[in-house]
């Protein structure tokens, strides 16, 4: 657990890469405004959230893949609380 007062950034995610294109495509319906972001010579060509430190200091990890909040969202019926 994280002290009282004390700060810190978690990452939030599935350690799962996923485009801004396969999550355009996911929300369903046409594409046609989803541009590369040109990176720079050391930039990184691919990353993905470890949320290990999240588990460690508030015991988060995922618990619903992306595609079935994304559908869940979509239905209408919201995220399942799994």
């Amino acid at each position: 657990a994280l002290p009282v007062g004390q700060n810190t950034i978690l990452n939030i995610g599935t350690d799962r890469e996923t485009s801004v294109m396969q999550l355009a495509n996911l929300m369903g319906g046409t594409v046609t405004h989803v541009f590369p972001n040109p990176r720079g010579e050391f930039e990184e060509r691919r990353k993905a959230a470890n949320y290990s430190r999240a588990a460690a200091v508030i015991g988060w990890s995922p618990r619903t893949r992306l595609e079935d909040a994304l559908e869940a969202l979509k239905s209408g019926s919201g995220i399942p609380a799994t």
